[in-house]
Formats: structure tokens, C-alpha cells, sequence
């Protein structure tokens, strides 16, 4: 789970639109760590109540302890996306101790610099709860806009980044634009900008998975 929390550059992969109908379902039943756990929240984010989880960086992985809000997803549109497996002894140690953070989630920018989106979680073998086989936890960030819901929405049913994100993302931002102007809509960005020795990881991984056999 190590990162550098900085500045993220403008969203370019579909998954960074968030899609409400990939919202994890009972995100909350899932055992989290008691010593990195910090708090949850209900947000709203396109009109669709979501949770928002917030843990710090264990001081065993890192000593900056960064904190994380995470949303839950139960996976996401892969355009774009580079998954870079992680160092299997760390990836015990996680936020969510029936899962292992088996992937460092990047999106991959027109550029070439690339944002730290999340990580991919799998159930362990031994978990002891129910719960998905796996899932995806986006970094997000809330930001409250200023004007209305139908103008924040509208404006973004017309971008490229929701109408390929999912066929019914687009409908959803559709019917939103006609929502009563006196709403107001937090959203929520996701990701971070990479830090160097993560872009370094996955242009390598990038580079091997596309070597021939």
C-alpha cells in the first residue's frame, strides 16, 4: 500500500468515472484492520449513496502512515489500466484482513506519466467471512462543487471519460442533468499522481507482458 499522495493530473481512464452500479455492495460488512482503520462515511456521487473508507498506511509498510479515503468497487472497465502485482509477503498485511492488496491499480496517461488509482484486493484462502472474490479500492478524493447538480452533471454526461466508462454510465448522468437545480452534488476524483518508483514498476510490467513468449 505504499504511496506518495500528490496533485492528480486529469482523469483519462474510464474507471476513473466511478460508475455507481459498480459500487461494492455491503462495503461496510467487510473486516477491516483495527490498527489502520480510521473511519467511515456516507458520500453521494451521482446521485447514488456510496461509502467512503478512510485507513492510514500501516506503520509496518511505511513510516509516513499516509491516510487513504477509499471507495469499494466490484471491478472496473480495464481500458487504460495497468495492473502491477505486489510483493506477496506485504501484500498480507492488509487493510482488509481477508483479502490480500495483490495489485497496485495504475491508469496509464496520453503523456506517459500514470496515476496511482487503488489496488486489487483477493479473498485469502483462510478468510473467515464471507465476501466477494475480489474487488477494487479506488483512492478518491471529495470535492464539493460549487454550482448545481444539473450543470456539475450535465457537464459531465458530455465527457468522453463517462460515455465509454460503462453503456449505462452515460443514461445515469443523462437523467441526472434534469435533477432539480437547489441539489447540490459531492463528488468524488479518483486517484493520485504516481509516485516515480511505481511508474517505474509498471513500465516494466507493461513492457514484460508485452514481450513475446
Amino acid at each position: 500500500m505504499h504511496a506518495h499522495q500528490k496533485q492528480p493530473s486529469p482523469a483519462s481512464c474510464p474507471a476513473q468515472a466511478l460508475v455507481p452500479q459498480t459500487f461494492l455492495a455491503d462495503a461496510l460488512l467487510l473486516r477491516k484492520q483495527e490498527d489502520t482503520f480510521l473511519h467511515a462515511e456516507q458520500r453521494t456521487h451521482l446521485g447514488e449513496p456510496v461509502s467512503v473508507l478512510h485507513f492510514k498506511q500501516p506503520g509496518r509498510l511505511s513510516n509516513l502512515e499516509l491516510p487513504f479515503a477509499l471507495v469499494l468497487l466490484a471491478d472496473i472497465n480495464p481500458a487504460g489500466i495497468v495492473e502491477v502485482p505486489t510483493p506477496a509477503n506485504e501484500a498480507k498485511d492488509s487493510w482488509f484482513p481477508d483479502f490480500s492488496w495483490n495489485h497496485w491499480v495504475v491508469c496509464s496517461q496520453p503523456d506517459g506519466s500514470m496515476q496511482h488509482l487503488g489496488w486489487r484486493f483477493t479473498r485469502k484462502p483462510s478468510a473467515r467471512s464471507t465476501g466477494p472474490e475480489s474487488f477494487v479500492a479506488m483512492i478518491v478524493r471529495v470535492v464539493e462543487r460549487s454550482g448545481p447538480l444539473a450543470s456539475s452533471v450535465g457537464a459531465l454526461a458530455e465527457t468522453e471519460l463517462v460515455r465509454e466508462a460503462t453503456p449505462s454510465s452515460a443514461s445515469l448522468a443523462a437523467d441526472l442533468k434534469d435533477a432539480p437545480e437547489e441539489v447540490l452534488l459531492p463528488e468524488l476524483d479518483v486517484g493520485i499522481d504516481a509516485p516515480t518508483w511505481l511508474v517505474g514498476l509498471a513500465m516494466a510490467f507493461s513492457s514484460r507482458s508485452a514481450s513475446p513468449m
